[in-house]
């Protein structure tokens, strides 16, 4: 397992979370994606600078 792979997770956790709060309080799902590239871009930025 990778850096990558625990930061996309991280991320996907996140997301799962939001749904659920959602459809507690509005009683709709929502969709949403996650990105193994877009988490490595995001924690890779600070080294980058």
């Amino acid at each position: 397992m990778s850096i990558v792979d625990i930061a996309t997770g991280i991320y996907a956790l996140n997301g799962i979370l939001l749904a659920l709060y959602r459809r507690e309080r509005t009683g709709r799902g929502t969709a949403f994606g996650v990105s193994l590239f877009d988490a490595m871009a995001e924690w890779m930025s600070y080294r980058a600078y």
